[in-house]
């Protein structure tokens, strides 16, 4: 039954009761109207909409059931890592949740918006609720799998696009780099080392810093990769913690071709001349994997092996620790600094475009903006003076 009001703007409102949704909430259709008449006449076919949409979410796949197909349809076409991601929070969010039992047809802006606040006051890592970003990417994942349902005929529209977007205010003090100098006293300490398999650490961790890749394509980078004769390396796959073997990279853009300088072929050549080294040394017993960064006995190390090392070797060197991410930070960073091209940065570290990689790292590199203000001045007004200019005032 509908019922019809004036609301405080003057138009006419009508509101159609249409039970409660799977999840307890109750379920409202309304509609405006300038005038009463016009409500009257619209009652009739709001009442048909909301029959109509309520016989509807009684059948057809559950959210949950959605969420399941969709996900295994992408299975081959996210990366391993990206997919343990969605099915996670698909099982532990959606599955678990009571909005995993709605009908994907009756889903409302308003069982999305008692998920988001669920979701919200659950406890994260530290103890306290879950961050933004978290619910950034629980809110996107679902979005992505909505999209499909509308692909698939299963929604007219999307509704969780009625839903507020989780706000994230990225802390530009979280990216750390190194300075020069820390650099150095780092590398400095692993050359003096006498801990076992330093010498592999340091060569690993330079070849990091002088390429800017991510740990995990560190960690899965192989000699078949890798042309010290061209100077470059591809990098088409990385290793996870937990995985034996490798998967291809989280993104068809994180594939990509660095040019190496000649620290970073100096570095490889090491690593290639101790393998040679323990080869010769443990005959049979060492094992040829292909990787570039392996432990003596020719295994690769886990990815959360490099950090333990980098955690190590900081603290030994009384440099701040800053993740193996920093390492990559400290190379963007460095390289920006030292006037490398933005887009040169942003290929060699594999982002998807320029303005991310800047947007990334502007606040570290204050001084390039008055370097640009002062060079647009120069352009447009020509250089400075280089002799005083008595002017006289009348």
């Amino acid at each position: 039954m509908a019922t019809i009001q004036q609301v405080p703007s003057g138009r006419w409102e009508v509101v159609v009761e249409a039970g409660r949704g799977d999840d307890g909430r109750r379920r409202q259709y309304r509609r405006r109207f300038a005038t009463r008449r016009e409500a009257t006449a619209g009652a009739a076919h709001l009442e048909l909409e909301a029959a109509d949409a309520t016989a509807a979410s009684r059948v057809g796949p559950t959210v949950a059931d959605h969420c399941a197909r969709w996900l295994e349809g992408r299975r081959g076409n996210l990366a391993e890592r990206t997919y343990d991601s969605y099915e996670c929070v698909f099982r532990n969010h959606v599955a678990a949740d009571p909005l995993g039992t709605i009908p994907i047809a009756g889903l409302t802006p308003e069982a999305l918006r008692a998920w988001m606040r669920r979701v919200a006051d659950k406890p994260g890592r530290g103890g306290g609720r879950l961050s933004q970003q978290t619910l950034l990417h629980y809110y996107r994942y679902l979005g992505a799998a909505l999209n499909a349902a509308v692909d698939w005929g299963l929604l007219a529209t999307n509704p969780l696009r009625h839903v507020e977007t989780p706000k994230v205010r990225h802390d530009p003090s979280k990216i750390k780099a190194w300075t020069v100098d820390e650099i150095r006293r780092f590398m400095a300490t692993l050359a003096a080392s006498t801990t076992h398999n330093a010498p592999i650490w340091r060569a690993a961790f330079g070849l990091i810093l002088s390429t800017g890749m991510r740990l995990g394509e560190a960690a899965g980078l192989m000699w078949r990769d890798v042309d010290l004769d061209d100077h470059t390396l591809r990098i088409v796959r990385t290793r996870s913690n937990g995985r034996s073997g490798t998967s291809p990279t989280k993104t068809l853009g994180s594939d990509r071709t660095i040019k190496l300088s000649g620290e970073a072929i100096g570095f490889l050549t090491e690593l290639r001349e101790i393998q040679a080294r323990d080869a010769v040394f443990l005959g049979p017993a060492w094992t040829d994997t292909g990787f570039v960064v392996v432990f003596p006995d020719g295994n690769p190390p886990r990815p959360d092996t490099f950090t333990r090392r980098a955690q190590r070797a900081s603290e030994a060197a009384d440099v701040p620790y800053i993740g193996t991410q920093g390492l990559r930070h400290t190379f963007a960073t460095l390289a920006l600094i030292g006037g490398v091209s933005p887009h040169a940065v942003t290929a060699a570290l594999g982002h998807h475009d320029v303005a991310f990689t800047l947007r990334t790292y502007a606040h570290l590199l204050p001084g390039m903006h008055s370097e640009a203000m002062n060079a647009i001045g120069n352009l447009i007004f020509g250089p400075p003076a280089t002799e005083n200019v008595t002017r006289s005032v009348t």
